[in-house]
Protein backbone atom coordinates (compact mmCIF):
# COMPACT_ATOMS: atom_id res chain seq x y z
CA UNK A 1 0.00 0.00 0.00
CA UNK A 2 0.92 3.73 -0.85
CA UNK A 3 0.48 6.48 0.65
CA UNK A 4 1.09 10.50 -0.01
CA UNK A 5 1.68 12.15 3.85
CA UNK A 6 1.84 15.75 4.15
CA UNK A 7 4.07 16.96 7.29
CA UNK A 8 3.19 20.60 8.27
CA UNK A 9 5.03 22.66 10.87
CA UNK A 10 3.65 24.12 14.36
CA UNK A 11 2.24 26.92 12.83
CA UNK A 12 0.42 24.57 9.92
CA UNK A 13 2.80 25.10 7.16
CA UNK A 14 3.62 22.42 5.11
CA UNK A 15 6.73 21.26 5.49
CA UNK A 16 7.06 18.69 1.87
CA UNK A 17 4.72 15.63 0.91
CA UNK A 18 6.46 12.14 1.79
CA UNK A 19 5.98 8.85 -0.13
CA UNK A 20 5.27 5.88 2.21
CA UNK A 21 5.05 2.36 1.53
CA UNK A 22 3.24 -0.02 3.98
CA UNK A 23 3.55 -3.80 4.40
CA UNK A 24 1.27 -5.16 5.30
CA UNK A 25 2.65 -8.81 5.63
CA UNK A 26 6.16 -7.51 7.70
CA UNK A 27 3.84 -4.31 9.22
CA UNK A 28 7.00 -1.98 8.18
CA UNK A 29 6.91 0.80 6.23
CA UNK A 30 9.50 2.70 4.31
CA UNK A 31 9.80 6.41 2.16
CA UNK A 32 9.73 5.80 -1.25
CA UNK A 33 10.39 9.58 -2.03
CA UNK A 34 10.90 12.62 -0.12
CA UNK A 35 12.10 15.39 -2.28
CA UNK A 36 12.13 18.04 0.07
CA UNK A 37 13.50 16.18 2.74
CA UNK A 38 10.56 17.11 5.16
CA UNK A 39 10.84 13.41 6.81
CA UNK A 40 14.05 13.81 7.72
CA UNK A 41 12.95 16.29 9.99
CA UNK A 42 11.02 13.76 12.11
CA UNK A 43 13.76 10.91 11.93
CA UNK A 44 16.38 10.27 10.35
CA UNK A 45 15.13 6.28 9.51
CA UNK A 46 13.88 5.17 5.78
CA UNK A 47 11.92 2.21 7.30
CA UNK A 48 10.25 0.89 10.57
CA UNK A 49 7.63 -1.54 12.04
CA UNK A 50 4.16 0.17 12.10
CA UNK A 51 1.64 -0.93 14.75
CA UNK A 52 -2.57 -0.98 13.98
CA UNK A 53 -4.12 -0.40 16.91
CA UNK A 54 -7.66 -1.07 17.80
CA UNK A 55 -8.94 2.22 18.14
CA UNK A 56 -8.52 3.12 14.27
CA UNK A 57 -4.72 4.35 14.23
CA UNK A 58 -1.57 3.28 13.12
CA UNK A 59 1.65 4.25 14.67
CA UNK A 60 4.57 4.36 12.51
CA UNK A 61 7.47 3.44 14.65
CA UNK A 62 11.12 3.85 14.92
CA UNK A 63 12.48 1.22 16.88
CA UNK A 64 10.37 1.16 19.74
CA UNK A 65 8.96 5.47 19.63
CA UNK A 66 5.96 6.15 18.18
CA UNK A 67 6.97 8.95 15.54
CA UNK A 68 4.09 9.56 13.43
CA UNK A 69 0.06 8.82 13.91
CA UNK A 70 -2.42 8.04 11.36
CA UNK A 71 -6.09 8.62 12.26
CA UNK A 72 -9.23 6.67 10.68
CA UNK A 73 -6.22 4.24 9.02
CA UNK A 74 -6.69 1.75 7.06
CA UNK A 75 -6.86 -1.99 8.41
CA UNK A 76 -5.54 -4.37 5.62
CA UNK A 77 -3.67 -4.55 2.11
CA UNK A 78 -6.81 -3.71 0.11
CA UNK A 79 -8.45 -0.90 2.67
CA UNK A 80 -7.93 1.21 -0.26
CA UNK A 81 -11.21 3.60 -0.26
CA UNK A 82 -11.03 5.71 2.49
CA UNK A 83 -11.55 9.81 2.28
CA UNK A 84 -8.31 11.54 2.97
CA UNK A 85 -7.43 12.02 6.88
CA UNK A 86 -5.36 13.27 9.07
CA UNK A 87 -2.60 12.63 12.30
CA UNK A 88 -0.24 13.75 13.87
CA UNK A 89 3.80 14.01 14.38
CA UNK A 90 4.13 12.41 18.02
CA UNK A 91 7.94 12.79 17.92
CA UNK A 92 10.42 13.88 16.34
CA UNK A 93 14.40 15.20 15.74
CA UNK A 94 12.97 18.30 15.38
CA UNK A 95 11.35 19.14 18.44
CA UNK A 96 9.42 22.52 17.13
CA UNK A 97 7.36 19.67 15.22
CA UNK A 98 6.33 17.49 17.79
CA UNK A 99 2.24 17.67 17.71
CA UNK A 100 2.42 19.41 14.56
CA UNK A 101 -0.54 18.38 12.25
CA UNK A 102 0.18 15.76 8.77
CA UNK A 103 -2.74 14.69 5.86
CA UNK A 104 -2.67 11.68 4.38
CA UNK A 105 -4.34 9.74 1.89
CA UNK A 106 -4.24 6.33 0.21
CA UNK A 107 -2.71 6.32 -3.67
CA UNK A 108 -5.46 3.99 -4.70
CA UNK A 109 -3.92 4.02 -8.19
CA UNK A 110 -0.11 3.20 -6.97
CA UNK A 111 -0.97 0.86 -4.37
CA UNK A 112 -3.33 -1.00 -7.07
CA UNK A 113 -0.69 -1.69 -9.36
CA UNK A 114 2.25 -1.57 -7.13
CA UNK A 115 4.15 -4.29 -7.93
CA UNK A 116 6.64 -6.18 -5.49
CA UNK A 117 10.56 -4.68 -5.54
CA UNK A 118 12.72 -7.06 -6.80
CA UNK A 119 16.61 -7.34 -7.69
CA UNK A 120 19.45 -9.24 -9.55
CA UNK A 121 21.09 -11.64 -7.62
CA UNK A 122 24.03 -10.63 -6.26
CA UNK A 123 27.09 -12.45 -7.20
CA UNK A 124 28.52 -14.51 -4.16
CA UNK A 125 31.50 -12.33 -3.46
CA UNK A 126 29.01 -9.19 -3.20
CA UNK A 127 26.92 -11.33 -0.96
CA UNK A 128 30.00 -11.83 1.45
CA UNK A 129 31.16 -8.65 1.56
CA UNK A 130 27.80 -7.28 2.52
CA UNK A 131 27.59 -9.60 5.00
CA UNK A 132 31.28 -9.05 6.53
CA UNK A 133 30.95 -5.42 7.06
CA UNK A 134 27.91 -5.59 8.59
CA UNK A 135 28.85 -8.08 10.92
CA UNK A 136 31.41 -5.66 12.00
CA UNK A 137 29.39 -2.17 11.92
CA UNK A 138 29.17 -0.72 14.27
CA UNK A 139 33.00 0.23 15.01
CA UNK A 140 33.63 3.06 17.28
CA UNK A 141 37.36 4.30 17.19
CA UNK A 142 39.50 1.70 19.06
CA UNK A 143 36.88 -0.85 19.06
CA UNK A 144 38.17 -4.43 17.87
CA UNK A 145 35.65 -3.83 15.23
CA UNK A 146 37.26 -0.66 14.14
CA UNK A 147 40.99 -2.02 13.83
CA UNK A 148 40.00 -5.33 11.60
CA UNK A 149 38.65 -2.60 9.34
CA UNK A 150 41.29 0.11 9.47
CA UNK A 151 44.38 -2.04 10.40
CA UNK A 152 44.82 -0.66 13.51
CA UNK A 153 44.95 2.48 12.04
CA UNK A 154 45.33 6.14 14.59
CA UNK A 155 44.47 9.43 15.35
CA UNK A 156 48.66 10.16 15.74
CA UNK A 157 50.04 7.75 13.12
CA UNK A 158 52.78 10.20 11.12
CA UNK A 159 50.35 9.55 7.89
CA UNK A 160 47.45 10.86 9.82
CA UNK A 161 49.20 13.99 11.63
CA UNK A 162 51.35 15.22 8.50
CA UNK A 163 48.18 15.12 6.28
CA UNK A 164 46.59 18.38 5.44
CA UNK A 165 42.56 19.21 5.44
CA UNK A 166 40.33 17.58 7.35
CA UNK A 167 41.94 13.56 7.74
CA UNK A 168 39.43 10.75 8.52
CA UNK A 169 39.38 7.13 8.15
CA UNK A 170 37.13 6.31 5.06
CA UNK A 171 39.91 5.34 3.24
CA UNK A 172 40.31 2.30 5.03
CA UNK A 173 37.03 0.97 3.98
CA UNK A 174 38.36 0.21 0.44
CA UNK A 175 41.25 -1.15 1.17
CA UNK A 176 39.70 -3.47 3.64
CA UNK A 177 37.49 -5.00 0.62
CA UNK A 178 40.53 -5.27 -1.47
CA UNK A 179 42.01 -7.66 1.83
CA UNK A 180 38.27 -9.75 2.12
CA UNK A 181 38.84 -10.26 -2.17
CA UNK A 182 42.60 -11.48 -1.02
CA UNK A 183 41.54 -14.25 1.48
CA UNK A 184 38.42 -14.74 0.29
CA UNK A 185 40.48 -16.36 -2.72
CA UNK A 186 42.52 -17.91 -0.45
CA UNK A 187 45.74 -15.23 -0.50
CA UNK A 188 48.13 -16.11 2.64
CA UNK A 189 51.74 -15.04 2.97
CA UNK A 190 53.41 -14.07 0.02
CA UNK A 191 50.33 -14.38 -2.52
CA UNK A 192 48.79 -12.05 0.04
CA UNK A 193 51.27 -9.17 0.25
CA UNK A 194 51.46 -8.78 -3.78
CA UNK A 195 48.05 -9.03 -4.33
CA UNK A 196 47.34 -5.84 -1.71
CA UNK A 197 50.55 -4.22 -2.79
CA UNK A 198 49.09 -4.33 -6.61
CA UNK A 199 45.18 -3.77 -6.44
CA UNK A 200 44.72 -2.43 -2.90
CA UNK A 201 42.10 0.56 -3.23
CA UNK A 202 43.23 2.06 0.58
CA UNK A 203 42.64 5.65 0.25
CA UNK A 204 40.69 8.52 -1.44
CA UNK A 205 41.78 9.10 -4.87
CA UNK A 206 43.28 5.90 -5.32
CA UNK A 207 39.72 4.45 -6.04
CA UNK A 208 39.18 6.23 -9.46
CA UNK A 209 42.93 5.86 -10.16
CA UNK A 210 43.26 2.05 -10.06
CA UNK A 211 39.31 1.47 -10.54
CA UNK A 212 39.92 3.11 -14.19
CA UNK A 213 43.73 1.66 -14.33
CA UNK A 214 42.01 -1.50 -14.20
CA UNK A 215 38.73 -0.61 -16.42
CA UNK A 216 36.35 -1.52 -13.54
CA UNK A 217 35.71 2.31 -12.73
CA UNK A 218 31.95 3.55 -13.53
CA UNK A 219 31.77 7.13 -13.83
CA UNK A 220 28.05 8.66 -11.95
CA UNK A 221 25.59 9.08 -14.35
CA UNK A 222 21.72 10.01 -13.91
CA UNK A 223 20.99 6.67 -15.74
CA UNK A 224 22.84 4.25 -13.66
CA UNK A 225 22.95 3.17 -10.09
CA UNK A 226 25.56 1.43 -8.24
CA UNK A 227 25.17 -1.83 -7.05
CA UNK A 228 25.44 -3.61 -3.00
CA UNK A 229 29.30 -3.76 -2.63
CA UNK A 230 30.72 -1.42 -4.80
CA UNK A 231 33.23 1.14 -3.90
CA UNK A 232 31.60 4.83 -4.36
CA UNK A 233 33.99 7.87 -4.69
CA UNK A 234 32.74 11.39 -3.27
CA UNK A 235 34.50 14.88 -4.92
CA UNK A 236 35.48 17.45 -2.64
CA UNK A 237 33.01 19.61 -1.54
CA UNK A 238 32.12 22.21 -4.31
CA UNK A 239 33.91 20.29 -7.15
CA UNK A 240 32.18 19.05 -10.26
CA UNK A 241 34.87 17.92 -12.45
CA UNK A 242 34.35 13.57 -12.16
CA UNK A 243 37.47 12.66 -13.88
CA UNK A 244 40.18 15.25 -12.52
CA UNK A 245 38.48 16.83 -9.27
CA UNK A 246 39.83 15.29 -6.08
CA UNK A 247 38.01 12.98 -3.73
CA UNK A 248 37.66 13.23 -0.37
CA UNK A 249 35.31 10.58 0.85
CA UNK A 250 34.74 6.73 -0.18
CA UNK A 251 32.59 3.56 1.22
CA UNK A 252 30.17 1.24 0.16
CA UNK A 253 26.96 1.23 -1.04
CA UNK A 254 24.74 -1.20 0.74
CA UNK A 255 21.71 0.03 -1.27
CA UNK A 256 21.17 2.68 -3.82
CA UNK A 257 17.35 2.03 -5.31
CA UNK A 258 15.64 4.49 -4.19
CA UNK A 259 16.18 8.31 -2.89
CA UNK A 260 17.67 7.84 0.08
CA UNK A 261 21.16 5.70 -0.24
CA UNK A 262 22.22 3.02 2.62
CA UNK A 263 25.91 3.26 2.67
CA UNK A 264 28.56 1.70 4.83
CA UNK A 265 31.30 4.01 6.13
CA UNK A 266 34.68 4.59 7.63
CA UNK A 267 35.42 8.54 8.63
CA UNK A 268 31.97 8.57 10.82
CA UNK A 269 31.43 10.12 14.02
CA UNK A 270 34.31 12.79 14.73
CA UNK A 271 36.30 11.34 11.91
CA UNK A 272 37.09 7.55 12.70
CA UNK A 273 33.99 5.75 13.82
CA UNK A 274 32.67 3.17 10.92
CA UNK A 275 28.86 3.06 10.96
CA UNK A 276 25.86 2.76 8.25
CA UNK A 277 24.30 5.98 6.68
CA UNK A 278 21.18 7.18 4.95
CA UNK A 279 22.34 9.75 2.32
CA UNK A 280 19.69 11.31 0.18
CA UNK A 281 20.84 11.29 -3.24
CA UNK A 282 19.66 13.64 -5.86
CA UNK A 283 19.75 11.48 -9.37
CA UNK A 284 19.68 14.70 -12.68
CA UNK A 285 22.17 16.06 -10.22
CA UNK A 286 24.03 13.12 -8.90
CA UNK A 287 24.92 14.22 -5.80
CA UNK A 288 24.70 12.35 -2.67
CA UNK A 289 24.95 13.70 1.04
CA UNK A 290 28.48 14.36 2.32
CA UNK A 291 30.33 14.12 5.48
CA UNK A 292 29.38 16.58 8.47
CA UNK A 293 33.48 17.20 9.14
CA UNK A 294 33.71 18.32 5.39
CA UNK A 295 31.01 21.12 5.27
CA UNK A 296 28.04 18.57 4.96
CA UNK A 297 25.50 19.12 2.18
CA UNK A 298 25.46 17.57 -1.30
CA UNK A 299 28.38 16.61 -3.33
CA UNK A 300 29.05 15.04 -6.56
CA UNK A 301 29.43 11.15 -7.25
CA UNK A 302 32.17 10.68 -8.68
CA UNK A 303 31.36 7.16 -9.56
CA UNK A 304 32.66 4.07 -8.06
CA UNK A 305 34.33 0.44 -8.29
CA UNK A 306 32.03 -2.25 -9.97
CA UNK A 307 33.22 -4.88 -7.18
CA UNK A 308 32.31 -7.87 -9.59
CA UNK A 309 34.97 -6.78 -11.82
CA UNK A 310 37.46 -5.87 -9.76
CA UNK A 311 37.39 -9.30 -8.08
CA UNK A 312 38.36 -10.62 -11.38
CA UNK A 313 41.54 -9.11 -11.44
CA UNK A 314 44.78 -11.15 -10.63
Amino acid sequence: MIINLEIFDSQKLSKGKVRVSLDWNSKTWSIEKDERMAWRSITLANSGRFELKDNGVIWLMENYQCIVILWEAPTGEMDLFGPPASGRIFGALDKSIIDAPIEWSVDFTASLYAKPKTQAPLSPFREHLLNRINQLLPAPYLSANYDILTGKLRRDDPGVKGSTGVYTSCGSMPGFVTGEIARYRGYKGHAYETYINKYSLNGTNIVRIKGLRYNCWTESDSSIRPKPGDVYALLNHGATDKKAAGISHVGVIEDSSGDIWKTMDLGQGTGFDGKKVERPYKNDSTELFGETLQGGGYRVLAGWVDIDKYFELG
